[in-house]
Parts: structure tokens; C-alpha cells; sequence
């Protein structure tokens, strides 16, 4: 494939925000983005942002503390991302900057007619998925669709990537791998195994489950996936499938509380 030759399908949150602010950090732009959203009797420019505050409603609200501002440094510096990359893939306007390539799709359905037809009509054949959906439909129309998993496949596939990861193997994994109708189960391209370490979230204790979880996901689990980005990008996609016929095959679902103290508990300070 070439290195032009990608579009993306965007869903407004944490995971599209990261790849989209990692695209514009290294000045490149795919050749189409297809934003979803939901459409609502409003002016498009209100009815946009309205989405973006819904889809983004914990990031917004954690990234204005402090203690989660230098939580998300710890992370950068991880990642080896630049200092305030998870703060200004956050800023609403990021999109401004691809506005020549972004095709609005006023459904938030991935499996929409609307997008469907859209696909059809393009002479796209390479998609990056930014959704949490499962794809259905879409695939009728016979492109290539590729996800980054927040997990090693396929030992591990299914919910929680990072925190099933972390809990049955003690180590981060991240995986590029061709969508099917089945979850989490495709050509795999590329993969990756990451030590993990533990970061300081002051006033941790204080956290519930639920907003330590949300926290997770609104800054780890993004920077973790667009982390492959920088070799999906600089390689131009041209990967060979990877085999894996005689490897593990685990299925995990959604944590239960005990395991998600677990799991923190060795994660944060």
C-alpha cells in the first residue's frame, strides 16, 4: 500500500483523537477522513461540538486536574510522545487542520447505509478504524479495514486489552491486524510486547473503580495504540502477514471490579 493510500473512519473520542493529533504532529494527512456523528436539529457547527463534549465528556473533565495532567506526562514520556500531545489531541479544533479531507457522515453507525454508500462511491480501497464498533455491513463493500488492538493477538483478544494484558501476562501488548465480522480476529501485520511500569497518580485512593477505569481509557489506552502508528506510518503499510496458526488462542471479556483493583493496584503509585 501506499503511504498515501490510507482513509480513516472516525469516531470522536479518545482513540480518533489520538491518531488524528499524531497525524497532524508529522504533517501528514490521509487521503479522506469519515467522521461520524450523530445528527441533531442544530446549526452542523454546534451540533459538532455538542458530539465532540458528549464523546469526550471524562477526558475533558479529568484533563483539567492536575494530578491527571501529570499523569498524562508520565505517559508521554513513556510513549516517547512530545509533552502536551494528550492535551491538545483534546482541543475541539484539531480537526480544522484536515479540513480539506473530512467527509461528515451525519450517522454515528458504522454499519450505516449512509456510510456504506459513501465507501462504495470512493475510490478508496484502505481503511484505519477509529471506532468501537463492530463491523457488519461495512465489510459488504469489499475494502480493506485495519484496526490497532490494545492487546497481543492472538493470545489475547477481546475487552480490557491493556488491563487483561496486564493482569494474565504482566506486560502491555498492541496489534495491527485486518477487521472480520468475527471481534478481534483477522490477517495480523504487526505486533508488539511492551514491559510495563508502574506511574504515580496522586490522590489515587480517592479514586472509585469507575473513574480510575475511565481514566485508563481516555489516556493510556490511546497513546498505546497510536504508539504503533509511527511504524504502520513509516513503513507505508507494507507488512507481511504474520502466522500464527500453531499460537495460543484466548478469548477475555470485560473486567469485574476485584480484578480492575487488581490490576491498579500494580499500576498506580
Amino acid at each position: 500500500m501506499d503511504k498515501n493510500n490510507f482513509s480513516v473512519i472516525f469516531q470522536d473520542g479518545p482513540i480518533g483523537r489520538a491518531f488524528l493529533n499524531y497525524f497532524k504532529l508529522k504533517k501528514y494527512q490521509p487521503k479522506k477522513i469519515y467522521y461520524l456523528y450523530k445528527k441533531k436539529f442544530l446549526p452542523k457547527k454546534m451540533n459538532l461540538k455538542m458530539h465532540f463534549n458528549e464523546n469526550n465528556y471524562y477526558p475533558l473533565k479529568f484533563i483539567q486536574y492536575k494530578n491527571i495532567y501529570e499523569l498524562c506526562v508520565q505517559i508521554e514520556a513513556y510513549f516517547q510522545f512530545e509533552k502536551n500531545f494528550i492535551q491538545n489531541m483534546y482541543n475541539f479544533d484539531l480537526l480544522d487542520f484536515f479540513k480539506d479531507q473530512i467527509v461528515y457522515i451525519p450517522n454515528d453507525d458504522v454499519n450505516s447505509d449512509l456510510l456504506f454508500n459513501q465507501i462504495i462511491k470512493s475510490g478508496e480501497n484502505t481503511f484505519l478504524n477509529t471506532s468501537n464498533q463492530i463491523y457488519k455491513n461495512i465489510l459488504k463493500t469489499n475494502k480493506n479495514f485495519y484496526h490497532i488492538h490494545p492487546g497481543y493477538l492472538p493470545l489475547l483478544r477481546g475487552a480490557d486489552g491493556t488491563l487483561n494484558s496486564l493482569l494474565h501476562s504482566n506486560s502491555y501488548g498492541v496489534s495491527f491486524f485486518k477487521m472480520t465480522e468475527k471481534i478481534d480476529d483477522g490477517d495480523i501485520f504487526l505486533r508488539k510486547k511492551i514491559e510495563y511500569q508502574k506511574f504515580k497518580l496522586e490522590g489515587y485512593k480517592n479514586y472509585n473503580i469507575k473513574d480510575v477505569y475511565r481514566i485508563w481509557f481516555s489516556f493510556f489506552d490511546p497513546i498505546l495504540r497510536c504508539s504503533l502508528l509511527n511504524e504502520i506510518i513509516n513503513d507505508s503499510f507494507n507488512f507481511e502477514k504474520i502466522n500464527v496458526i500453531n499460537e495460543k488462542i484466548s478469548y477475555r471479556s470485560f473486567l469485574k471490579n476485584n480484578d480492575l483493583k487488581i490490576v491498579f493496584d500494580k499500576i498506580f503509585l
